[in-house]
């Protein structure tokens, strides 16, 4: 698990919004590696990522779920 808090303040008020824009993002992350199942040293992997960004202007505000599969190889 790869927790993960990002504070992000800009600079100036943005002209479409009448707002100054001050973002906050929290990231968490975990994979799954089956290692006894390898094909030519390389083993499987599924990492699933949620990222939450909360804005002071709601345009910028969403949530995201990412999963990847691919495969990786100890050396």
């Amino acid at each position: 698990m790869q927790p993960e808090v990002t504070y992000n303040p800009y600079k100036g008020v943005q002209q479409a919004f009448g707002a100054a824009r001050t973002d906050w993002q929290y990231r968490v992350g975990v994979s799954i590696i089956k290692r006894d199942l390898e094909w030519m040293g390389f083993a499987p992997e599924i990492r699933y990522t949620y990222i939450k960004n909360d804005s002071t202007i709601d345009f910028y505000s969403y949530d995201r779920h990412r999963v990847e599969i691919g495969v990786t190889r100890r050396f």
